[in-house]
């Protein structure tokens, strides 16, 4: 486990009790990155354990990434380059019906959220972690065609683009 404590190193949950458990939970999910939590979990209570851990007002999904960001960019310091490669990803909630700060996607009936992770990676293809999880959702669609989009984004002066700054 002790990458989980590497990574880990500056978790900030206000609780010690969490934030060992989030060493436990990064160990046990990062050991089996595909899997469910239940699947990756050993057992019933490691599973509920999970479930009420990620269910606690104090932990948040910035106060978890945290500490791997700032173990990314440390990662990155002996890089002379390091690419930051940035996705969108739809993460979709529309069976979740009582699910709150939600929005459309790409149509009314798929409703969800818009992740852009950004990854730091060397030129040789070595990840080195997250830098940014921006994530949001839409409140309403706006029928734009490609060339308005295209338009809009050319007009975005660059220093009003979204920034990660180490």
């Amino acid at each position: 486990m002790t990458w989980a404590l590497e990574e880990m190193e500056h978790v900030d949950l206000g609780d010690k009790h969490l934030e060992t458990r989030a060493i436990t939970f990064l160990n046990n999910l990062g050991s089996k990155p595909i899997e469910t939590i239940p699947v990756a979990c050993q057992g019933w209570a490691e599973t509920k354990a999970a479930y009420r851990f990620f269910d606690n007002d104090k932990v948040t999904a910035s106060k978890i990434l945290a500490p791997h960001i700032q173990a990314t960019f440390k990662r990155m310091q002996p890089y002379p380059t390091v690419l930051l490669i940035q996705d969108t990803t739809h993460l979709n909630y529309s069976l979740h019906y009582q699910k709150k700060d939600i929005g459309p996607l790409i149509h009314n009936n798929y409703r969800g959220l818009l992740l852009h992770p950004t990854i730091s990676v060397t030129p040789e293809e070595l990840c080195l972690g997250v830098v940014d999880d921006y994530h949001w959702h839409r409140h309403q669609l706006k029928k734009k065609t490609r060339h308005e989009k295209n338009v809009e984004n050319l007009r975005t002066l660059l220093q009003d683009k979204r920034v990660i700054a180490g």
